[in-house]
């Protein structure tokens, strides 16, 4: 275990200085507390400020991990911990990935107000695939291979009730595991410990609330929408989860309610007879024969909606009225490009 925490005299000093400028400043942009996808990381694989946290490294042995033991407060109620592997779109960034954790409870604080004293970052340094980092000599994580398997499980669990013992009142956030460990941790423990993964149920809460206003403001009942996700990782699988329910509790049901949404992945629409699926896509992946029926294609560059299509075209993410071009309707037909600009004026009706 490394701790680079600092004292607690000294975390507690910054941490009360960064609440207050937090209070004092509501105006600042986020992306000054939080990372951008690149810059706001740089220099965090060699340079760990004191302060920023505390790093658990998987070859350390004993009881407590995952920083518990080093954690300069005892009245921690929010803990955000991360694996490092899915850091936003960057992938796999090793220790480096603490700048996540970090980031968000900065945020937290800012707009909550939750106390930075009762905060804990932590970073499962359990390895990392990423041969840049390991062949770089400054680089502070731990040069090895990512756990897999039962040497990862043992020690996230580990990690868990160590968690429970030395913070029993904490609400732990999982933040940035990829799709797989993402999804069977937050269904393993998330009768264990109270926990929740933002990326799955945060990113769902918001993309249901959007479902619901879209719904409202073109008076279309939300049981009559089609939704079509782009992109079937964790948060393309948390929202599509939620999604689903909602339509269910609506009186979807049977083939209606499969009709009713479409996940879309590196490999073109979801459908069972498709070899590289992983377990969770598999729940919302499309009956070949249904596919077929309705004249779906499974190329990601052109995939043509003309039995399904979309209801509405209104923007509910990105900047007002800007969504992607690659989302196009030629004669009725919806269509998705690959290589569009990713933020544009929404094309006019045809």
């Amino acid at each position: 275990m490394r701790n680079t925490s600092g004292s607690p005299r000294c975390r507690t000093g910054t941490s009360t200085l960064l609440s207050r400028a937090d209070r004092s400043h509501r105006g600042v942009p986020a992306d000054r507390l939080y990372p951008d996808r690149g810059a706001g990381l740089s220099g965090v694989q060699s340079h760990l400020p004191q302060g920023a946290g505390d790093l658990d490294h998987a070859r350390t042995p004993g009881p407590n991990p995952g920083g518990t033991r080093n954690a300069p407060f005892d009245d921690v109620r929010l803990i955000v911990v991360t694996d490092n592997e899915r850091i936003l779109g960057l992938g796999d960034q090793g220790a480096g990935g603490m700048g996540i954790p970090i980031g968000k409870l900065a945020l937290y604080t800012a707009a909550a107000g939750i106390p930075p004293w009762q905060t804990l970052p932590i970073s499962l340094d359990v390895g990392t695939d990423n041969q840049a980092l390991l062949s770089d000599e400054l680089y502070l994580g731990w040069r090895a291979p990512r756990l897999r398997g039962a040497e990862y499980d043992s020690l996230v669990e580990e990690f868990v009730h160590a968690v429970k013992l030395r913070f029993p009142k904490a609400l732990l956030q999982w933040e940035d595991f990829k799709k797989f460990n993402a999804m069977r941790l937050l269904d393993r423990y998330r009768q264990v410990i109270t926990s929740f993964n933002d990326d799955i149920q945060g990113t769902s809460a918001v993309g249901v609330a959007a479902l619901i206003a879209g719904s409202r403001a073109t008076g279309t009942p939300i049981r009559q929408q089609r939704v079509l996700f782009f992109g079937s990782g964790a948060a393309g699988i948390g929202i599509s989860r939620l999604v689903r329910a909602t339509l269910k509790r609506e009186g979807l049901e049977g083939e209606d309610l499969v009709l009713a949404t479409a996940n879309i992945d590196l490999q073109g629409l979801l459908v069972e007879d498709d070899p590289l699926l992983d377990p969770v896509q598999r729940e919302f992946a499309w009956p070949v024969a249904l596919a077929e029926r309705m004249g779906l294609g499974k190329t990601l560059s052109a995939i043509s909606l003309p039995s399904s299509a979309p209801t509405s075209r209104r923007c509910s993410s990105g900047p007002p009225a800007t969504p992607a071009r690659s989302l196009r309707r030629p004669s009725g037909r919806w269509r998705f490009t690959q290589n569009a600009p990713s933020c544009c004026p929404c094309p006019p009706d045809e």
